[in-house]
């Protein structure tokens, strides 16, 4: 079921017209997603921080790459995973999408979850 992000806040602004704090009705909806379709009703994605590209070519001379980002952000549907992925196969899907995605090997990144409000 795929919840829309307008949905979403229309049912927070009802919580908190209904007496629920501010603060609390993203948390307050999600246990009603849950309680009621068994899903998160707010859709995460991963991001890869401070991404250390390789910027060298097979012989290991330097190319030009100053188009690729420092941080990228998917959902779980970018990395072709479901729900039940954990956060190993994310990771290990993530450092493949950049692979696939950008055509440049990496040396590393820092993995972490980001909240859709912010990030997608």
């Amino acid at each position: 079921m795929n919840i829309l992000k307008g949905q979403i806040k229309a049912a927070e602004q009802i919580l908190i017209n209904n007496g629920i704090e501010a603060d609390e009705a993203s948390t307050v909806l999600e246990a009603i997603g849950f309680a009621l379709i068994n899903q998160d009703i707010y859709v995460y994605g991963y991001k890869a921080k401070c991404i250390q590209w390789d910027k060298t070519d097979l012989n290991g001379s330097p190319v030009k790459a100053d188009h690729l980002p420092s941080e990228v952000t998917v959902t779980l549907e970018d990395l072709h995973l479901q729900d039940c992925a954990t956060e190993s196969e994310i990771e290990d899907a993530l450092s493949d999408y950049l692979t696939d995605e950008y055509g440049f090997c990496h040396n590393g990144f820092i993995f972490e979850k980001a909240d859709y409000r912010d990030e997608i």
